[in-house]
Formats: C-alpha cells, sequence, structure tokens
C-alpha cells in the first residue's frame, strides 16, 4: 500500500474518531441531563427505657415499710407481691408515621442446679395481650405499663414441681416487653422495622436467702439510609441520549471493521506473488539470496507460465527471492541451467505504471 493511500486512509479514520468522541460525549451529557439524582436521606432514632420496680412484703415484725425500693436484696419467703413498672421511649429525627405493638410475658424456667443452660421445665405466660396503636406525622411516643405480680403464685408453681419430681434445681420468673415498631417515612420507599425487648430476671427461692433481681435497660440508636434513586426528568433528553450511545457503538465497531479491512489490503503485486506461489509450489523453492547475474547468460522471459514450462521441460525448481529495491517490493522467479539463467521479475512499479 502506497503512501499516498495511507494518509488517505489515515484521514478518514481520524474523521470517523472525531464524530465518534463528540456523539460519546453527547451520549453521556444527554444521559446526565436525562435523569436525576436524588439526595440520599437519612433517618436517625433513638430508643431508652427504664424499669422500676418496689418489692411489696407480708406482715412482719421487722419491716416498718409495706415495700421495698429496687436494687436491695429481699427474703424470698417475706416477699407478697412486685409492682414493676415498664417505660419505654422511642424518638426520631423527622416526623413520620408509626404502628407501634407491645405486649408482656412471663417465662418460668427451672433448670440443673448452677446451670442455666439445662431447661427441666419452661412455661409462659400472657400477662398483657398485644396492644397496637397508631401514630401519623410524629416524631416519638411512649410506653407505660405497670403490673402487679404475684410472687407467691409462681413460687408455689415451682415448688409443685420440685416436690412432684423430687428434683434439686434453681429457677427463675423473666418477665419480658415485647416492643415492634414499624414506621413510615414518605421520602423512603420502604417501612423501617425495629424490635426490642425489655426484660427483667427474679429468681424464684422457697427459702429464706437473699435474692436480687437482674434487669437492663434499652439504650440504642441506629441510623437507616435510603439509597439515593435517579428519575427521568425529561424522556425526550433521556431517548436522545440512548440514540448517540448506540451510534457511538455502531461507529466504533465501523472504525475498528473499516481499519482491519483497509490495512489487510493486499496489493496487486501481492495477489499476484501471492497466487503463484500457491499454484505452482510443486516446483517454487525459496531462496534468501539474489543469483549473481554476471555468472550466467541471462533470459528474461515474457511470461510466467513460459518459465514454468522450462522448469518442466528441464526438471528443474523455481527459485523465488523477494527483496525491497529502494520503496518497492520486487520478486526474482530464476531458473539455473548449467550456464543459463532463466528468470521472471515482478515489480509493485509493474502495476502502477498498468493504472497510469
Amino acid at each position: 500500500m502506497n503512501s499516498r493511500k495511507k494518509r488517505k486512509i489515515f484521514k478518514k479514520i481520524l474523521f470517523l474518531l472525531i464524530i465518534f468522541l463528540i456523539t460519546s460525549i453527547l451520549s453521556i451529557v444527554l444521559l446526565i441531563y436525562g435523569t436525576k439524582k436524588e439526595e440520599s436521606e437519612s433517618l436517625f432514632y433513638n430508643e431508652q427505657s427504664y424499669l422500676d420496680y418496689k418489692v411489696c412484703l407480708k406482715e412482719n415484725d421487722f419491716y416498718e415499710t409495706d415495700c421495698l425500693d429496687k436494687n436491695m436484696g429481699y427474703i424470698a419467703n417475706l416477699i407478697d407481691y412486685l409492682n414493676v413498672e415498664f417505660q419505654y421511649n422511642f424518638k426520631m429525627n423527622k416526623k413520620v408515621d408509626f404502628v407501634y405493638k407491645y405486649y408482656i410475658t412471663a417465662e418460668v424456667n427451672v433448670f440443673e442446679k448452677n446451670n442455666p443452660s439445662v431447661i427441666l421445665f419452661n412455661k409462659i405466660i400472657n400477662l398483657l395481650q398485644e396492644k397496637t396503636s397508631d401514630l401519623n406525622d410524629s416524631d416519638e411516643f411512649t410506653i407505660n405499663e405497670e403490673l402487679k405480680i404475684d410472687y407467691s403464685e409462681y413460687n408455689e408453681l415451682v415448688r409443685s414441681y420440685k416436690n412432684q419430681y423430687s428434683v434439686i434445681a434453681d429457677s427463675t420468673l423473666k418477665l419480658t416487653l415485647h416492643i415492634n415498631v414499624e414506621s413510615q417515612y414518605n421520602n423512603f420507599e420502604n417501612p423501617i422495622n425495629t424490635s426490642n425487648n425489655m426484660k427483667v430476671m427474679i429468681p424464684l427461692s422457697e427459702s429464706t436467702v437473699t435474692i436480687n433481681m437482674d434487669y437492663k435497660n434499652i439504650n440504642d440508636s441506629d441510623v437507616y439510609q435510603e439509597v439515593p434513586k435517579k428519575t427521568i426528568t425529561s424522556y425526550i433528553i433521556l431517548i436522545s441520549g440512548v440514540v448517540f450511545g448506540l451510534i457511538s457503538v455502531m461507529l466504533f465497531i465501523y472504525i475498528i471493521l473499516f481499519y482491519d479491512k483497509k490495512t489487510n489490503i493486499k496489493s496487486e503485486y501481492e495477489k499476484l506473488r501471492d497466487r503463484l506461489l500457491k499454484e505452482y509450489d510443486y516446483l517454487i523453492t525459496s531462496s534468501i539470496t539474489l543469483i549473481e547475474e554476471g555468472r550466467y547468460e541471462t533470459y528474461d522471459v515474457a511470461d510466467f507460465k513460459e518459465l514454468v514450462q522450462i522448469a518442466e521441460r528441464k526438471d528443474k525448481l523455481i527459485m523465488w527471492t523477494e527483496a525491497k529495491h529502494g520503496k518497492e517490493l520486487v520478486s526474482w522467479f530464476s531458473i539455473i541451467d548449467e550456464e543459463k539463467l532463466y528468470r521472471r521479475i515482478i515489480k509493485e512499479s509493474d502495476f502502477d505504471e498498468k493504472k497510469k
């Protein structure tokens, strides 16, 4: 391929690349302007609880007060009942629609002595049936529930079990406030759900030993973040962006195919050379050096077929050598017969002259 053709192909490819770049930029810009990215939003919530209880005693000759405050030691067989108060507060940083549900259970567990993991007896009792409340456009709510727990009732249940089956075991009464919150925020696609429990563990005992109650208040918080979404601002702009994107893709494919086609085009010289080498491969052998003309009586044959006839008649091979003379490729097809050299020379310039 001559330099003039190469320059022409290069100019066309450059032009196509510029068009490709313009359409690609247009596609990206239009797609960006055709869609809008919504800003992300966050919701923050905080939940806290407070448990208060009093242990009310049976009549006795020692205590001047009827009820003892929490976080004291208590004699089991002096306990009449427990007054337990559950307080829970849920607060968000923005106003939402709430649906919250809660209920309270009492769970009696009898387990192997000093080994709470081995449960011998378990019973769950509903102390407060599930309550549901709806709140619209609010940022907080509070739960307050007060229960009177008959300590003797649960102690008697455990005593009966132990006596009947003659087991030596430990036992507890666990009170639990179960809370489930579902909130809906207008800017959020999905509802926000959270659940938590307030618990107090009360040892059950028949003997006159000091017992301590174990409880833990809720102090929790979290952040919900809605992932930004893209919304269509203009279908015309968006479709235009898609169209320019498709044009860019097709242009890119065309540039690759065009480049591959043009760079792999063979000249008329190359076509003839390759055809001769393929058609007469049984007669032609390659040589890396040129035959010295002065050593032989040289005959330039007018046609390649004549050279083939000479090779077949004299039972000789045709030696082929290709080299560059100046800027053009030249092929020498030669037969040596004693002191004679028969040859056919094919040059790239031969075909340029024919075109002229």
